[in-house]
């Protein structure tokens, strides 16, 4: 099954005892304020969505290795695919943006959201780990050159092989 995967920005704000217009403002805010109309997602299969959600994550700065929420957004409102230049080939093909009019329609989409706890799904930081750890271990040339331009992330990315091995061996 398609989805339409928004990265949760916060790992609380779906779930908060907040108003919706709070959630809003904290999870579509436009860089230059205000709610952003534009927010972006990713156009993928379900069995996709650690691969997108784990490079979309890398790439932030500073780099962000917790759990986040997996927003389910497919159907709810129009997107259009948005191609976007970064690390990861698979994320620049499939990302998109989403369509919405005005603060009426991200409230409406908020509210759909949080009264349906299927489309909100916690994504633990060990699955992050693990696909980081194993694109590491099979050699993926995309996988390589990302940890020699970043070296925040080369050093975290060694602690968690060594954390893997271990948990292996014991």
């Amino acid at each position: 099954m398609r989805v339409a995967l928004r990265v949760g920005k916060y790992k609380s704000s779906w779930d908060a005892d907040v108003s919706d217009s709070e959630v809003a403002r904290l999870e579509f805010a436009a860089r230059a304020g205000g709610l952003d109309l534009r927010p972006s997602v990713y156009s993928v299969e379900q069995a996709e969505v650690v691969r997108a959600l784990t490079e979309h994550l890398v790439q932030l700065r500073p780099p962000v290795a917790q759990g986040r929420d997996e927003l389910l957004l497919n159907g709810l409102a129009p997107y259009v695919l948005s191609r976007r230049e970064g690390s990861f080939a698979f994320t620049n093909e499939r990302h998109a943006e989403l369509h919405l009019a005005d603060e009426a329609d991200v409230l409406r989409l908020v509210g759909l959201v949080r009264a349906d706890r299927e489309r909100r799904r916690r994504r633990e930081r060990s699955a992050i780990v693990r696909y980081v750890c194993d694109r590491l271990a099979c050699g993926d040339p995309e996988w390589q050159a990302f940890m020699r331009s970043r070296a925040d992330w080369a050093e975290q990315a060694a602690k968690w092989a060594r954390d893997l091995d271990t948990q292996r061996d014991a």
